[in-house]
């Protein structure tokens, strides 16, 4: 029963060391609680410490570590780090942190698969971008360099943003600031690199503040919270109350303001009759008048009107076409 107890609690001692694998010094550790009275009476790497009143105990070298195999116990090297010869995991744990471990083909210490040698030559957990961390250690990156571990979350650095792949940190490049690909530009949405430099992509325009890509408008009513997205591509309008609008005198032609010229008012080309779209085929600038087309006539404040000279001349055969419209509507 007394060997048995004292088995027990070496056992214990072991899993105390296994929890002190940080420590950058292994301390000297009891391999059993046999008396002793020389180094002799030890086994290999081990030597006798002697403490009154309990007298001499077997203990680890320094540098070494308990461990049990088989039969009895022994005390094997600790592990100076990567691919150091091992046989037991607990010779990796040692130096190289809890995540360490022995291979069984190659008999050397390596990190276990989730985990990674870190730059204190520990081996840390790897954590992807997003991922929950302790230290920065934990952030290795796909191209072996390291992101910043900021309130348990591994995140890229200041002037950094994660790539496409999520596995990098892109050098950030902002709108008209020097870039080397699409990526240094993703940070700001609707971008590009063009000529190694960022600008917004074709049909984007940059705000005024230069921070974003804004929608540029096509049409006179689209919707806008700043002017530069009217004004770019419809000439002479502005932003207001959300829309683009043409200012007082002016009113919207295809993608430009283009001033208003009411019927019987100068003008230099038929769009600056055209007021509204239903006056499309109505009216004509005609010797540098607004004038109602042929057959038509100015009627205020309907616009251009059908002459009434030019309905009589067609009332007959406009009722006959109705007449034979409903026949095909309802031939019985």
């Amino acid at each position: 029963m007394k060997v048995t107890s004292e088995i027990a609690i070496i056992l214990v001692l072991t899993l105390l060391c296994l929890s002190c694998g940080s420590s950058t010094k292994v301390q000297e550790r009891i391999l059993s609680f046999y008396t002793c009275k020389y180094d002799i009476d030890c086994v290999e790497n081990a030597f006798c410490y002697w403490r009154a009143p309990e007298g001499g105990k077997c203990r680890c070298k320094e540098n070494f570590v308990l461990v049990q195999n088989k039969t009895s116990f022994e005390c094997l090297a600790v592990a100076t780090g990567i691919d150091s010869p091992c046989i037991e995991n607990i010779q990796c744990e040692m130096s190289l942190g809890n995540l360490a471990e022995c291979n069984a083909s190659s008999n050397k210490c390596q990190c276990i698969d989730v985990a990674h040698l870190g730059r204190d030559d520990k081996c840390h957990r790897t954590i992807a971008l997003g991922g929950i961390c302790e230290t920065n250690d934990n952030c290795l990156l796909g191209d072996e360099s390291y992101g910043f571990c900021y309130v348990g979350k591994c995140i890229c650095n200041v002037k950094y943003h994660i790539s496409s792949d999520g596995k990098r940190c892109i050098p950030s490049s902002f709108l008209q600031q020097s870039c080397e690909s699409a990526e240094s530009c993703a940070v700001t949405a609707f971008s590009d690199c063009y000529g190694g430099i960022c600008k917004c992509i074709e049909g984007y325009i940059e705000a005024e503040d230069f921070e974003s890509c804004l929608k540029a408008a096509s049409a006179v009513g689209d919707n806008c919270t700043q002017t530069i997205q009217c004004s770019e591509y419809i000439k002479g309008s502005f932003c207001d109350n959300n829309k683009c609008t043409c200012k007082t005198g002016y009113h919207g032609y295809g993608n430009e303001c283009t001033v208003d010229a009411k019927l019987g008012e100068a003008c230099k080309e038929d769009k600056e009759c055209i007021l509204t779209a239903n006056l499309e085929n109505s009216v004509r600038c005609t010797l540098g008048v607004c004038t109602c087309v042929v057959g038509l006539s100015s009627q205020e404040p309907y616009g251009c009107v059908i002459n009434s000279a030019v309905l009589k001349q067609y009332y007959p055969s406009l009722i006959m076409g109705l007449i034979l419209a409903l026949f095909l509507i309802n031939p019985h």
